[in-house]
This record gives structure tokens, sequence and C-alpha cells, in this order.
């Protein structure tokens, strides 16, 4: 999908696995294709922009950051573009549990961002608190959907307002648990290819869609530029991930064309061809 077809303000969609629809809106939007939008409860029909009319920020299950590349297609794009108030729709804090990287650690490191989703400062809380904020990592469109409605049908997650971070915040409903955190972010490939048409890069495309088994990679959707078209490919292990894509889009020989890998902390850019 292109950058361009949405915009700040923007709602639109997620089409769940289970015939709904959870209505969100794009709050920021930090180029190529980062966003963070707020997503509202899922309802049984595709909602029109009209139906939306009477949501209020706080009434969002999520303030999340995430992958834009299904907004447009195959999320549908329900338009409302134009400025968002920044007093009622805020930039959440978001936390990371540490104690994958300390097991003893007693407590949740919490980030503040600034308007292009970048960190600007941080402090601990309580690990009572974990589970009260937004997760930290940055989804793929693809596990968005996934594990949004396994939390909806867990009923486990609450309203915005009742955060630590929302003005004068509501108390959590009695009996509500905090949701658990999203799975670590799947490893990434990111498949470039240059070039201005489109053909190419649908084929490379279409070539990964069909020879992707799921226990590898799944494609998360394509960002097309002026002069290049970006194919994100998500998978358990960017390694096993990237050998995959590499055989898969090596006989192609297509100039230029290169891998941005990322497995676990450490990222490399692939090659093929020179």
């Amino acid at each position: 999908m292109s950058a361009a077809a949405y915009r700040v303000g923007d709602w639109f969609a997620i089409p769940l696995a289970n015939g709904t629809f959870a209505p969100g809106r794009v709050v920021f939007h930090t180029p190529p294709q980062g966003v963070l939008g707020y997503v509202f409860a899922p309802r049984p029909t595709l909602p029109t922009r009209a139906e939306l009319a009477d949501l209020e920020p706080g009434d969002a299950l999520l303030a999340q950051r995430f992958s834009g590349l299904h907004i447009g297609d195959p999320w549908p794009l329900l338009g409302g573009a134009g400025d968002v108030d920044r007093s009622r729709w805020k930039t959440p804090e978001f936390e990371t549990d540490l104690r994958d990287v300390y097991p003893e650690g007693r407590e949740v490191r919490v980030d503040l961002v600034d308007d292009q989703l970048r960190r600007v400062h941080f402090f601990h809380a309580p690990l009572s608190e974990l589970g009260r904020r937004q997760y930290g990592g940055v989804m793929g469109a693809v596990a968005l959907e996934r594990w949004l409605l396994h939390q909806v049908r867990a009923n486990a997650l609450v309203p915005l307002r009742t955060q630590p971070w929302w003005d004068n915040p509501t108390p959590v409903p009695p009996g509500a648990a905090p949701p658990p955190a999203p799975e670590p972010p799947s490893d990434r490939v990111v498949v470039v290819v240059p070039g201005r048409g489109r053909s190419v890069g649908d084929i490379v495309e279409m070539t990964l869609m069909l020879g992707l088994a799921p226990d590898v990679g799944e494609v998360d959707g394509a960002m097309r530029s002026r002069d290049e078209t970006e194919i994100s490919v998500y998978g358990p292990d960017g390694r096993r991930l990237a050998d995959r894509v590499l055989e898969l889009v090596g006989p192609l020989r297509t100039p230029g064309l290169h891998l941005l890998v990322r497995a676990g902390d450490q990222e490399w850019t692939l090659r093929p061809h020179e």
C-alpha cells in the first residue's frame, strides 16, 4: 500500500479472523511505514465513518505502534483525515519488561516518546504495574491482527482511560487483568526492489507469497515509492527466513535487489547479485 494512501487522522478497520472489524485511527505516521494507531473494540460489521463519530479516545483498547502496510488493502480505509487534537489523542507511555534481560529485575522500564515516536526519556515503574501501559515494540500488521483477536477473545484489554498515563485515569473494571504483552516482535526481512514500475515488485511479492511456508515467514505487505518497492516479511527466525527469501528471489535476477535483515538485536544487508 502506498504511504500516500492514508494520512494522520484517517480511520480504518482491522478485519479479524472471526469476521468482526476493529476500528482504528491513525494518530501518528512516521514514514516510511511506522504508525501509531488507536484501536477500538471490534464490531460485528464493517463500520462507516459516521458510525465512529461518537468514539472517545479514552475508550480505545490500544494505542499501538505497528506497520501501516495493510491500511487501505486489506484493511478498509474509512477516511476522515485531518488535524488530530493532541490534547485528546495522546502519545502513550510504552513499557518494556526487563526480566528477559535482568531475570531478578523488579521494575518495568517506561519510555516517553516525541511526535516522531522517538524515545526522549524513560523511567522505571514497579513490576506490579506491568501491563498498565502500551507494549513497547512495533508489531507487523499480521501479528497485530492475530494478537488483537486473541486478547479480545480472552477479554484481556481494558480502555486507555484506565492507564496511568491518561489524564485522571478511571479505575480498572473489577476482575480485569492486565493483558499479557505480545510475543517479542518477529524477525523481519525487507526485500528492496529498485525501479519505478510496479511489475517487478509485484512479481517479487507474489513469488514470496506463494513460496513461503507459514512456519518460515509471512508477507506483511508492500510499500511503494517513486524509486523502489519494499516488501516486508516477518518470521520467527530471521536467519532461516533470509535464507529462504534468497532461495526464492535469487533466480529472478533483479538488478539492485537487496535484503534488509533483522534477527533478534542484529541487523545486516544481503545483496544476492553482488
